[in-house]
C-alpha cells in the first residue's frame, strides 16, 4: 500500500464558467482503487476511484456523497444535519489514467431535475509529493 502527500486540483465548467479548487492531501492505494483525502472550506472530502469509477463524499457542515460510473445514473445525496436531499446523476463520461507523477480524470455528468438539466464538466489532477 502506497501512501504519500499530493496537491489536488480540480476543474469544473459549467454553463459556460470554469471554477478551480486546489488542495493539499494525502493519497492512499487501497483495496479496490485509490484514495485522496483533503479539506474543502473545513470539511472532510475524499475521492475513492478506479479505472470504473469515481465516489466522492465531504463530511461536515456540507455532507455530499455520489458515485460516477460511465453510462449508469446515480443519486447526489446532499444535505446537513437538518436537512438531505437527492438529486438524479447521470454519468456520461469517465476517463482515468494513472502516471507515475500523479492521475487524471475526466468526468462529465448531468444533474437531472424536472426541467433544468445541468451538465458539468470536471478536470481532477493529483500530484504526488514525496512519500512520507
Amino acid at each position: 500500500m502506497l501512501t504519500c502527500g499530493c496537491r489536488l486540483k480540480i476543474v469544473t465548467e459549467s454553463e459556460g464558467e470554469d471554477s478551480l479548487f486546489q488542495a493539499e492531501g494525502v493519497f492512499d492505494s487501497v483495496c479496490g482503487g485509490e484514495r485522496v483525502r483533503y479539506s474543502v472550506d473545513g470539511d472532510e472530502g475524499e475521492l475513492f476511484f478506479s479505472e470504473a469509477f469515481l465516489e466522492t463524499c465531504r463530511r461536515g457542515k456540507c455532507n455530499l456523497k455520489v458515485k460516477f460510473c460511465e453510462g449508469e445514473e446515480s443519486e447526489m445525496i446532499i444535505g446537513s444535519s437538518d436537512l438531505t436531499g437527492k438529486i438524479p446523476v447521470k454519468t456520461t463520461r469517465y476517463l482515468f489514467q494513472k502516471e507515475e507523477a500523479g492521475r487524471n480524470i475526466e468526468l462529465c455528468y448531468d444533474l437531472l431535475g424536472s426541467e433544468n438539466i445541468q451538465t458539468f464538466s470536471l478536470k481532477i489532477q493529483l500530484f504526488f509529493s514525496e512519500e512520507k
